[in-house]
């Protein structure tokens, strides 16, 4: 999961994982609080 993330937005193995934690958590969507707190970085389009 961590390679096919890394494909589409560079982001160190640490931010991947919690990435993938967090989607896990809420049925694959990433609420807007954790979005801007964790992800500032990402577009919209790319999470």
């Amino acid at each position: 999961m961590t390679q096919a993330i890394n494909d589409h937005i560079s982001l160190p193995n640490h931010e991947v994982d919690l990435l993938i934690k967090l989607l896990n958590q809420n049925q694959g969507k990433l609420s807007k609080n954790k979005r801007e707190k964790h992800f500032k970085g990402l577009k919209i389009t790319e999470i």
